[in-house]
């Protein structure tokens, strides 16, 4: 919200140094956005007097005036026509620097020399011109600055609101918030209805389809008002704020919007039909054109203001072009209402109409003062546009209702700040923001103020009571059992031993949110995965039971922005209904390789990943175990599914099932790894190397014939039972086909014997090579081939 410094100065006293202000601001709780000098643009702009207008000798669409600055006259050529002579101008002098940088200085227009330029309001910065130059009241000082004549040495604070505090949408409520800091006290304004003529109640009737949607409806009858221009302190307070000057009708429901947040609105009181107004629902298929031009269609949610025979205002949110207030206006209907936020919302967002009424409605409007906001109103227009207000005034509907009281401790309260104030002071405190209560030792029992509907619970008061109090006053605490990771611990060594060797084989760690979106659960089919009862936003509102859902989605939208490949691990905690864990997640995908002339590329597949495992296991002195699975998780494809483990780390790997990875929108083939365990016991710490033999080794083939379905991992892992090491031990073929019998294969594996301290003999080799293949025999289930 923007808003003039005196406007807020109307209403209480402020430091003088704008520095202090906006600390008050802030103390209060609005953001400052920015903090403007309107004026600061307007140097060396001052009030001038036409003292002549001639035609310009060379052409026809300019005039040649001569223009006094209060010290000299100027030569200025001009192509406006609408001021004449003795009128009062902006005159921007050479060195003007005005907005959008454009530098005045003294210029051949034409063939005759100009000694500055008369200024029309938007070339000033002060809104749109509608015919020409900016005339100035004939009561201005000639030759006076003009940003002191017209009052914009005003700064001008941009404040940032919350939602939750609507209050904060109007001068009174920042006035009221700075009272309570500060002590001050509130200015309020004078408020005199002159009522004359005929009753309203004789006038107009007033009727509430659903009194939920509108719980209060209220209105005043103004007769004999005079349609003019706004005085210029209205509308530079208007225009400061960012609204529009329309005229003293308008402009006065838009000024007390800003003033006390209630919107208001003003009907014709000539273009109503029938002596009522009624608010009800939208007939199917109903139009109401709006103030902005636009024909809108409406629906049976939408809230409206009619009368008998038509729609006169979308509730809320604008009103309509057949009741505008125009030149030819003289009676009036003012409106001040309050109607419910969602339905406001609902209907703004559907048409994307937003307005500054919409946006306080959609909030909430404090209902207990939207009598005095139409009462204020009602005096300023009589001021300024004359006439008189009918005695009384419409009302319908249930109105304001109390907030609910709200019970707490003291000693409650102070646990949650780290406080100590006392039961009284605490007291004292909420009174200073407008609540009433009582004390019965360690209780209180509160209320809170009619523009405070955001607060219901013990927290919500603690928190007033910070605010007030000053977290500075909050006593600081050590904090003993904060603890950094135990450097000995397994899984704080285990996850850097980890990092080093994924790193290492090309991987990039990847950091997810520990939240999951329930759309995105539903995807991966984690029926399980744990509600947080107050989540941040609905999208974040699970916590993940795993690490993948989150690593791919960021994989995929890194995909989406031209990231050839991706190879990412990442370390985390994941959440069941039974426990919290530690998991390890990898994924590949996209292409492998940079496909330069070096090293052309490829897509990444499962054998990729498998060979990252399988160096994994090896670098921390473990075999990795792979077992093909068919019946492995949803998310897995059931053809590129696989269980491994490798010492105390198990868990699964394979391609993203298909139906999934659809459901994404994945245009490249994803492959993962889920692997848990890993944090509990140590990871080959204890490895030892040796040298080399410096004796000669001998190799020697081993084929077996075994079933189709047997996996080459399972001889592997007997003969590394034996003895043999991976250095020592490489599959070498794979056979299947005549002449071997239907449903077996030959698997040849090529075996090294190293020497010890002497040269092997052939007898030595046969002898160890023989016990090895009785025991193969023994332990599996194959055949020897010779």
């Amino acid at each position: 919200m923007k808003f003039p410094l005196s406007w807020l100065r109307d209403w209480i006293d402020l430091p003088e140094q704008l520095g202090e202000i906006s600390e008050l601001l802030i103390k209060v709780g609005v953001g400052l956005e920015a903090l403007e000098n309107p004026g600061a643009s307007m140097a060396n702009v001052v009030v001038a007097r036409v003292l002549k207008r001639d035609p310009h000798p060379n052409a026809d669409k300019l005039s040649l005036c001569s223009v006094s600055d209060g010290s000299q006259t100027l030569q200025i050529v001009c192509g406006a026509k609408n001021f004449k002579e003795g009128d009062l101008v902006p005159l921007a002098r050479e060195g003007a620097i005005l907005p959008g940088d454009f530098h005045i200085k003294r210029s051949k227009i034409r063939g005759i020399e100009s000694f500055g330029m008369l200024c029309s309001s938007e070339e000033l910065g002060l809104g749109k011109a509608e015919d020409g130059l900016l005339i100035l009241n004939p009561s201005l000082k000639e030759g006076s600055p003009l940003a002191e004549a017209l009052g914009l040495n005003d700064p001008i604070f941009d404040v940032e609101t919350t939602a939750n505090r609507p209050d904060h949408l109007s001068i009174r409520g920042l006035a009221r918030e700075i009272a309570a800091v500060t002590g001050a006290q509130l200015k309020q304004p004078k408020i005199q209805v002159k009522e004359a003529g005929l009753a309203v109640d004789g006038t107009m009737k007033l009727k509430i389809q659903n009194e939920e949607l509108c719980p209060l409806y209220m209105g005043r009858i103004l007769r004999g008002l005079k349609i003019a221009p706004s005085p210029d302190w209205m509308k530079q307070r208007l225009h400061a704020a960012g609204i529009r000057a329309i005229n003293n009708v308008v402009d006065v429901t838009n000024y007390i919007l800003v003033e006390y947040g209630q919107p208001l609105h003003a009907f014709d009181l000539q273009k109503l039909e029938g002596g009522q107004i009624e608010v009800r629902l939208a007939s199917p298929g109903e139009h109401l054109k709006t103030l902005d031009g636009q024909e809108r269609v409406l629906e049976p949610s939408d809230l409206l203001i009619a009368d008998p025979k038509k729609a006169l205002a979308l509730a809320g949110v604008m009103g309509g072009a057949s009741t505008e207030v125009t030149d030819a206006t003289s009676d009036i209907l003012l409106e001040a209402a309050v109607f419910r936020p969602i339905q406001v919302r609902r209907t703004s967002r559907r048409l994307g109409l937003r307005s500054e009424s919409s946006l306080r409605f959609e909030r909430g409007v404090d209902m207990a003062s939207s009598e005095e906001a139409m009462n204020r109103a009602t005096s300023l227009m009589i001021e300024l546009a004359g006439g008189a207000a009918a005695p009384g005034h419409l009302k319908a509907g249930p109105g304001k209702t109390e907030n609910p009281e709200i019970k707490a401790s003291v000693r409650r309260i102070n646990s949650l700040l780290g406080s100590v104030h006392e039961a009284g002071a605490m007291l004292d405190l909420l009174r200073r923001r407008g609540f009433k209560g009582s004390l019965d030792g360690d209780t209180l029992m509160v209320r809170a103020p009619s523009w405070r509907q955001d607060l219901l619970i013990e927290a919500d008061l603690a928190e007033e009571v910070a605010h007030l109090g000053g977290l500075d006053k909050v006593i600081s605490t050590s904090l003993p059992d904060v603890r950094t990771p135990d450097p000995d611990a397994d899984e704080w060594i285990n996850a850097w031993i980890l990092r080093q060797h994924l790193s290492g084989a090309g991987l990039r760690e990847a950091l997810t949110l520990s939240y999951l979106d329930p759309a995105l659960a539903a995807h991966w089919n984690f029926t399980q995965a744990i509600k947080i009862d107050n989540p941040i936003s609905e999208e974040l509102s699970l916590l993940r039971p795993s690490l993948l859902p989150n690593l791919v989605t960021s994989a995929l939208e890194s995909m989406k922005h031209q990231a050839n490949g991706l190879a990412l691990y990442e370390l985390g905690r994941v959440f069941s209904p039974s426990k919290e864990s530690s998991q390890l997640g990898m994924l590949l995908s996209g292409k492998r390789g940079d496909g330069s002339w070096a090293e052309k590329s490829r897509p990444y597949d499962f054998y990729d990943l498998k060979g990252i495992l399988e160096g994994l296991a090896d670098s921390l002195g473990q075999t990795l175990k792979l077992r093909s699975e068919l019946a492995g998780p949803s998310w897995l494809h059931p053809g590129q599914c696989a269980k491994l483990q490798f010492g105390p780390v198990s868990g699964w790997m394979g391609a993203l099932h298909p139906a999934l990875a659809k459901a994404l929108d994945a245009r490249h083939g994803i492959f993962v790894a889920e692997l848990e365990g890993w944090a509990s016991d140590s990871l080959g710490r204890a490895r030892h190397f040796q040298g080399f033999s410096l004796l000669p080794h001998v190799e020697r083939d081993l084929s077996c014939l075994v079933n189709s379905d047997f996996e080459a991992g399972k001889l592997l892992e007997a003969i590394r039972r034996e003895g043999f090491s991976n250095r020592q031990l490489v599959l070498k073929d794979v056979f299947e086909g005549p002449p071997l019998p239907t449903g077996k294969k030959s698997l040849t594996v090529s075996l090294t014997y190293f020497a010890g301290e002497q040269t092997l003999t052939d007898d030595e080799v046969n002898k160890r090579h023989s016990e090895l293949c009785d025991k193969l025999k023994a332990n599996v289930a194959l055949e020897i081939r010779d």
